[in-house]
């Protein structure tokens, strides 16, 4: 319990980070990267909230995994864009792989109470580069 309270609180911190970067992005970019980039943390965290009650967690965490991939993707824009800085970037990075390992850790852990095994390359434990 302790590791999916964790990740809970990892993502709700990051979340808490990133929304006043948000308020340096120019205004017409603000709402189609801003909107798109909270509204998708803001999944990750229903979906991690959804598997914690859940008895059907796998599915939920996968859908998680797949929208942390997501955000990131829309990082790397935000910083090809010069909207968040490299060392914000690095950041976010670190914040982004410490979930992922949390969430992948979780993933595997349900997935082997089920009796399924799961690759690597179905987690987000990547440390993606701090530069672009």
């Amino acid at each position: 319990m302790a590791q999916k309270d964790n990740l809970l609180t990892r993502l709700e911190d990051f979340i808490v980070w990133f929304l006043p970067h948000l308020e340096s992005f120019p205004r017409n970019y603000k709402f189609l990267l801003g909107d798109r980039a909270v509204e998708i943390l803001f999944d990750i965290l229903e979906d991690l909230a959804d598997a914690y009650y859940s008895k059907e967690k796998l599915e939920k965490l996968q859908r998680a995994n797949l929208r942390l991939e997501k955000f990131r993707r829309i990082l790397a824009v935000c910083v090809r864009m010069k909207f968040l800085s490299p060392k914000q970037m690095g950041f976010a990075s670190t914040r982004l792989y410490e979930i992922g390992s949390d969430l992948g850790g979780w993933i595997k852990q349900v997935a082997s109470r089920k009796g399924q095994v799961i690759s690597d390359t179905t987690t987000s434990n990547e440390r993606p580069a701090t530069s672009v």
